[in-house]
């Protein structure tokens, strides 16, 4: 691994949102990462960001706060309705059935709490979980030690579990007897409800959450394709985009078309049927989240902190609501209402023509920000840091290199 040299030239494809440091502190840290030998872990300390996707139920909008605490509020006035603390930041996803919501904690456990924010029961994963899916009384979530564990919904005891050879962020998803999933390991999984392995795909790098739709299963990868595939197992297409894609989110499909983000900025809109590009969206930085589909516009949040309305059809921006900071919560939408959290520590509330409602402002005012603390309770997302020899810049002298973040590996981001 080569070290790095004081003035060299920097080009920083990352997560980061580089301008909640002081520029000290941000060549500190670099120069910090590019001393390391081997790809490190970086972790998510506490603060009030929020990047979990919110669920609405009944007049009520759950999400998990990187503050530690899961919410609950009124979708009308943005009042609390109850917190319930866990012992580490709550990045991901959580999933409401039968008046219980089902989440996940950097503190290795997936909770059971009503709908009241009481504890039903909590299950230790072993590592920091995934994004829960449920089934048939059965939560399903995968774990950064490689695991995916079925557990029951109603006691919270293990009733199996399926090992993979990496971290597991992706949400199952469970179609016609089969559950679905990526993993680290570069495979996308297809095994049945008792555990056992009818397929599974390799890909390139790091393999997300699927949508599926008329028996087709999508899903994208970090190796910059989505892919489309039979309920076989066999590749029906795959779109190759220009950079990476968000893997631990499913992309969206509304009709005959799936829209996802990929970290050259942009929204892809292509068509489901062949995998040929209908439109892209270029924003001012990463677009992170899965888009919302809601009434022919497309929703979605940016690292340039701005709040993104789309024509479905023509790729044509409506309207921009901007915040102060980047947004990597995937919104939602109730009663003709926008709900998303923000990197700035507040929930937002607009009109569906990008007018504020409320905003609520979590228990921390401080964005969340790097840690390199090696402890594995934070551990979050590699970090590469590659130093081509070829290429010189002409100007400088300095050799250029890039510092890759896997996009929102278990949570893994910044805000």
């Amino acid at each position: 691994m080569e070290k790095y040299i004081p003035g060299q030239d920097i080009k920083l494809d990352t997560d980061v949102d580089e301008k909640q440091f002081g520029e000290l502190e941000f060549e500190a840290l670099l120069m910090t990462l590019k001393e390391m030998d081997d790809p490190v872990l970086y972790g998510v300390t506490e603060g009030g960001s929020v990047s979990s996707e919110p669920v609405i139920h009944d007049g009520r909008v759950y999400f998990g706060c990187c503050d530690r605490n899961f919410y609950c509020l009124d979708t009308e006035t943005g009042r609390k309705v109850w917190e319930f603390k866990t012992g580490a930041p709550i990045i991901l996803d959580s999933v409401i059935h039968d008046g219980v919501i089902y989440f996940g904690s950097f503190d290795h456990n997936l909770y059971a709490v009503t709908l009241e924010g009481d504890l039903v029961w909590r299950f230790d994963c072993g590592d920091m979980p995934g994004n829960p899916g449920y089934h048939d009384g059965v939560v399903y979530i995968g774990s950064k030690n490689g695991n995916l564990y079925a557990v029951d919904a109603r006691t919270g005891r293990q009733l199996w579990k399926f090992s993979t050879n990496g971290p597991i962020a992706s949400k199952p998803e469970v179609y016609k007897g089969s559950i679905y999933f990526g993993s680290w390991d570069h495979k996308f999984y297809c095994i049945d409800l008792k555990g056992k392995v009818r397929w599974k795909f390799m890909c390139g790098h790091a393999a997300g959450s699927a949508t599926i739709k008329g028996g087709i299963i999508y899903f994208s990868s970090f190796d910059c394709n989505i892919y489309a595939m039979m309920p076989d197992g066999k590749l029906k297409w795959k779109y190759t985009a220009a950079a990476p894609i968000y893997s631990t989110y499913r992309p969206a499909i509304s009709g005959n078309t799936i829209f996802f983000c990929i970290k050259d900025n942009c929204i892809y809109a292509v068509d489901t049927k062949e995998g040929k590009l209908r439109w892209k969206f270029k924003s001012g930085n990463m677009m992170t989240n899965v888009p919302l589909i809601h009434k022919g516009i497309v929703y979605a949040g940016s690292c340039d902190g701005n709040m993104y309305a789309i024509e479905k059809n023509t790729g044509k921006e409506l309207w921009r609501f901007s915040t102060p900071l980047a947004l990597f919560a995937p919104p939602v939408t109730y009663k003709d209402r926008l709900y998303f959290g923000g990197g700035d520590s507040r929930f937002y509330c607009l009109t569906l023509d990008g007018k504020l409602v409320w905003t609520f402002k979590t228990s921390l005012s401080y964005p969340v920000s790097i840690d390199l603390s090696k402890s594995p309770m934070k551990k979050a997302a590699e970090i590469v840091w590659t130093l081509p020899k070829a290429k010189e810049n002409k100007n400088s002298g300095h050799v250029a290199g890039e510092l890759y973040f896997p996009a929102k590996a278990l949570g893994g981001n910044c805000c």
